[in-house]
């Protein structure tokens, strides 16, 4: 599937991305350093970028590749399904929306979230607080100081079901949730890639010959 990552030049993987079917990807790194005997998880998840176009099938690819590491990703998908999934190369454990873990603050409905500390309180705070409300510009509030870490490096704000992503890059002493967001959408890209390829000339060979 056509994706798009929100990354940088010369990293071949990604940690964040939402493909042409509408699968929404993110992660959050956990321990698990020396636990090496796996796909690289940005590998991994651009695997998923590339071969599924639902939760369910990114969860299948997830479940049946060796994994390294300890990490937590978060799922989404443009028919509404979500899913959190925390991952060891031994452990694999899926929460539905809504689903409460001892780990957690509230998790409320319709919603699959991981963090910790004050930091997933105040988020968990914060999305209840918004509940039943939340657009991309109450999430670019939402996640905020303190919900986002003074390390932040990027924020992807993803809408599966129309191809849109609004995000965000730290400045060199500011973290990304204190910079302006831009907005993509993967569709209208792809659609302008595929008429500006038809209206290209067609490149004319020194003997003349078309290529």
């Amino acid at each position: 599937h056509p994706w798009m990552s929100l990354g940088y030049a010369g990293f071949l993987g990604t940690v964040t991305a939402m493909n042409a079917r509408g699968l929404a990807i993110g992660e959050m790194g956990g321990g698990g350093e020396g636990a090496w005997d796996g796909m690289p998880m940005n590998v991994l998840l651009r695997e998923l970028a590339e071969k599924a176009g639902t939760v369910a099938e990114a969860l299948e690819i997830l479940r049946e590749t060796p994994r390294t590491c300890e990490y937590y990703y978060v799922l989404s998908d443009a028919g509404g399904q979500l899913a959190g999934i925390y991952a060891t190369p031994s452990i694999f454990q899926v929460l539905a929306p809504g689903q409460q873990d001892p780990r957690l603050p509230t998790v409320h409905p319709d919603t699959v979230m991981f963090s910790s500390g004050g930091r997933a309180r105040a988020l968990s705070q914060r999305l209840g607080e918004h509940f039943g409300t939340i657009t991309p510009e109450t999430m670019v509030a939402i996640i905020k100081r303190p919900v986002a870490m003074r390390s932040n490096l990027h924020n992807a704000i993803f809408m599966p079901e129309t191809g849109e992503m609004w995000f965000a890059d730290a400045g060199r002493k500011t973290p990304a949730c204190d910079e302006p967001y831009t907005r993509i959408n993967l569709h209208a890209v792809l659609a302008r890639y595929a008429r500006d390829q038809q209206g290209s000339p067609e490149k004319q060979a020194p003997n003349g010959a078309r290529e």
